[in-house]
């Protein structure tokens, strides 16, 4: 029997999406390019028929209302999807295909609030249950509202000549840009990288005072000064001391210093002054929470970009963010970590940002005489190395108690205020050792070879257009 009634104003937008997609081969394209599934249409008959369309589409099948009749009765659904009376309404009822992609929006927007309306009753039920832990009550909300929108927007599948035009529109961006992506700070890092680009996942490793932090508040810094929107989730130190270490940076005023308000000279105070006012201005965003987990980063990341713009993502770090613990409950921790890596790793492509991952390692690198961290060395790896786009590794000989000189890249280097960066992996080029200072006293990190600032006997001049002053120099 033939499903009645055909026509129900609640579902004027489904009909007029349909029709046009019948009508129209681009009309077609347009709205299986917006709707990801046929649940967007609430009416049975109706899903029976986008779903119909998407197959003969995908077969190459031209449309319009015969073809369909006779596709529908070969999958013997001609019935179920309405039969001649539907499809000659169709027929009739839709005369333009000119707003389909507004038609197909407003479907999809519904579907979409009807799918964050369930997850968001779900979990107003579970939150009313006693038994259930209220954070993970939380963190259910965070990732099905996380899911509904990462799963219901379309990948960006293009053609090869549609990524090729995309492709000479970046190549002239960078040449514009007089590069390729953002800078690191690190002449010689970028030389090897092409610096931060967007969607790369980058992991930082060191031992215990290698210098992660600093290189993280040092390239901070950097970043911000030159009007990069930062986002810093920051598990090992609070906001406070992120931020004095930036200060210290600035303003050379010692770390140390800062933490000991009560050895500040008059000068130091009046420096501070000072620098507080122009770094009150950075484009940085801290959250320090004490404990994290990746789906609440995730969430964090998306509204820190719609909201501020950031292009770099720090996270400090890698061991102590929890995976979801909803499904991965009974996963030993190699696997939870990989779970965190991945997801890090979707947060890059999801956004078109650089997420850069501080990672702490185990102790088989103290076994070895040049202390020089490898890959093998990622504590609880999971597929950190997989997932990672650049894997970089810092090491300071002075730490070790090592004296006279260090062979870098093989040329020797005294082992006063010296770092050994250590690239072992990069997806999109070469590997190599390379040579840093570190400026202790300010927890700073520069190239080692780069000119160094002199002492201030007035403030420095204002920061110019391009963001860095003469003596930015990493």
């Amino acid at each position: 029997m033939t499903a009645k009634p055909i026509y129900d104003e609640s579902l004027e937008t489904e009909y007029a999406v349909l029709g046009a997609m019948i009508l129209d081969g681009q009309a077609l394209i347009k709205a299986l390019d917006i709707l990801p599934t046929a649940d967007c249409f609430t009416n049975p008959a109706n899903q029976i028929l986008f779903q119909t369309l998407q197959k003969m589409s995908a077969d190459g099948i031209q449309i319009d209302t015969i073809t369909l009749a006779k596709t529908l009765r070969k999958e013997g659904t001609y019935e179920q999807a309405g039969g001649a009376t539907q499809l000659g309404f169709l027929a009739m009822k839709v005369s333009t295909a000119a707003y389909v992609e507004i038609h197909s929006r407003i479907l999809l927007e519904q579907y979409i609030r009807t799918k964050i309306n369930q997850v968001v009753t779900e979990g107003l039920s579970k939150s009313l249950n006693e038994k259930e832990d209220i954070f993970e009550v939380a963190e259910f909300v965070q990732k099905g509202v996380s899911d509904v929108m990462t799963n219901n927007f379309k990948s960006n599948d293009l053609t090869m000549q549609e990524r090729i035009e995309i492709e000479r529109e970046n190549r002239a961006r960078k040449i514009k840009n007089g590069g390729g992506g953002i800078s690191t700070g690190s002449k010689v890092l970028d030389s090897l990288t092409g610096g931060f680009v967007p969607t790369d996942f980058w992991v930082l490793g060191g031992r215990p005072g290698s210098g992660k932090t600093s290189w993280m508040t040092t390239t901070i810094k950097t970043l911000s000064m030159a009007g990069i929107p930062v986002g810093v989730v920051s598990l090992e130190m609070s906001g406070e001391q992120i931020t004095q270490r930036i200060l210290s940076n600035i303003s050379d005023v010692e770390a140390i210093k800062l933490r000991n308000s009560n050895t500040l000279s008059d000068t130091d105070l009046q420096r501070l002054t000072h620098f507080e006012t122009m770094a009150a201005k950075l484009p940085i965003y801290i959250s320090d929470p004490a404990t994290i987990r990746v789906q609440s980063i995730r969430t964090k990341a998306h509204i820190w970009k719609r909201k501020f713009g950031i292009q770099i993502l720090f996270v400090d770090y890698l061991q102590k963010i929890s995976g979801s613990n909803l499904n991965f409950k009974n996963l030993n921790r190699d696997q939870e970590m990989g779970e965190v890596s991945a997801t890090l790793k979707a947060i890059a492509k999801e956004l078109g940002i650089t997420v850069v991952c501080l990672s702490s390692l185990n102790r088989e690198v103290e076994k070895r005489s040049d202390k020089i961290p490898q890959l093998s060395d990622l504590r609880e790896s999971g597929n950190i190395e997989s997932d990672a786009d650049q894997v970089l590794f810092l090491m300071r000989p002075e730490y070790y108690g090592l004296t006279g000189n260090f062979l870098v890249d093989n040329q020797e280097y005294p082992v006063d205020g010296l770092a050994v960066g250590s690239l072992a992996k990069n997806r999109h080029g070469s590997v190599g050792e390379f040579a840093l200072r570190f400026e202790n006293k300010v927890m700073r990190f520069a190239d080692y070879h780069a000119r160094q600032a002199p002492e201030f006997t007035q403030f420095p001049k204002p920061i110019t257009s391009n963001g860095l002053n003469e003596f930015d120099i990493f």
